[in-house]
This record gives C-alpha cells, structure tokens and sequence, in this order.
C-alpha cells in the first residue's frame, strides 16, 4: 500500500489539475483511459490518480507528449507532503522543491522523488503499483 499517513494532495489553486478515481486492477495495475490522459493537456497539468487501496492519490504528469511520469507526493527529505504546483513540486515543511520529474532542485531534500513505473496498452496508461 502507498503512503506514508498523509492525506490527500496538495494542488496548488492555478494547477490544471484534476481527481480521477478508479480501482486498483489485478497485478496492482491502476489503467488510465485516453479520455483522462487528455485533461493532462500540457507540461504544466497534473492529474491526481487515486484508487481505495491507497492511502493517497499519485500525481500523472506528461513532461513531454510521448512522456508520462507518475509521482509520490512526499517529500524524501522527512516525509512531508507535497504542493503540486505548475514547475514542479513544493516541500512546505521545510522548502525542498522538485521539477516535474520529482528531480531535486533544492534541498534540505537529497533524494528524487519515488516514481511509478508505466506503460502504454493501446492508448491507455497503464500504472504498476508497487504491493
């Protein structure tokens, strides 16, 4: 199970951004359809993916158009939850930013962010959660 105790993702107000719930597949597989994948419409859009069986939704993101990359929102620094916001990843505990790849850009954090794996199935998304 995802999470660490925290509650729900912080988005920031001006983040294109949006909830799409599902349920977590067989295999730990969360299938995200086109028509989801199209509300992330830009480098800057984020779509939170949340499913029953986590503690808290995942942050989609497509840095480039053949590029998905899908983020835990904790910061590696202690464990604080993240302010999504449109360049990146915001720490508010203790200031730690990340770019929207959950590369660090400034500390006190000194690790990326833990990333999903994913691939395409047709022209679905296709998440692996870890068990």
């Amino acid at each position: 199970m995802l999470g660490a105790g925290c509650g729900a993702t912080m988005l920031a107000g001006c983040l294109p951004s949006s909830t799409y719930r599902t349920t977590l597949q067989p295999g730990g597989r969360i299938v995200v359809p086109p028509e989801q994948l199209a509300r992330v419409s830009s480098p800057d859009g984020a779509l939170q993916v949340r499913t029953p069986g986590m503690r808290m939704a995942v942050v989609l993101r497509q840095p480039s158009p053949d590029r998905w990359v899908v983020l835990l929102p904790v910061c590696t620094h202690r464990g604080c939850q993240l302010v999504v916001r449109p360049a990146g990843l915001d720490c508010p505990c203790h200031g730690s930013t990340f770019d929207r790849e959950g590369k660090v850009l400034t500390g006190p954090a000194t690790e990326p962010l833990l990333t999903l794996r994913t691939h395409k199935e047709g022209s679905s998304l296709v998440i692996k959660v870890p068990a």
